[in-house]
């Protein structure tokens, strides 16, 4: 179990009881929206949002992958760690964070509540977040927390973290 929040998160015992319940879900009925503007938020929120003032969602899930790809995080006792290589691009990329060395490098891992995979939290996390705002790469949504990629934003996220938009 992995406590998250108010959530807590369970891990299970094999891939057997995972088919199990992948074919026991496959005979319900998703709860449909009921408007297309409950649609639309949700989308929204699924796509890209802040969480604890750092990205979530879709777009936070796919740069915590690409700065794993890329070495400059790693996965380590449950946490994610920046590595020497992601602690000189975050400083050429103009990340700017207080006390980067008294961080010890530990980045806290968020289970996605949308994406159900995991996206780094904390202060390397957040400092990210603000510099692609700084950039003019993303934007606040009309929706509450919601997160907008803005055009230059989508070439520029493109090419630095290697992902499709």
């Amino acid at each position: 179990m992995e406590p998250q929040g108010r959530h807590r998160y369970y891990r299970l015992a094999s891939s057997k009881v995972a088919e199990v319940m992948e074919e026991m879900a496959s005979l319900t009925t998703p709860v449909p929206a009921r408007s297309l503007r409950e649609s639309d938020q949700a989308k929204a929120l699924r796509y890209a949002r802040t969480c604890y003032e750092h990205l979530a969602g879709e777009l936070g899930v796919s740069i915590t992958n690409a700065l794993l790809r890329k070495e400059y995080i790693k996965e380590s006792d449950g946490k994610y760690q920046l590595t020497v290589l992601g602690e000189k691009w975050l400083i050429e990329f103009g990340v700017k964070i207080d006390g980067l060395n008294r961080l010890a490098r530990s980045i806290p891992r968020h289970i996605d509540w949308t994406e159900r995979h995991h996206h780094m939290g904390g202060p390397i996390a957040v400092g990210i977040t603000r510099r692609l705002f700084e950039l003019g790469w993303i934007a606040r949504g009309a929706v509450k927390r919601s997160i907008i990629i803005t055009d230059t934003g989508r070439i520029q996220i493109q090419r630095e973290f290697n992902l499709e938009l």
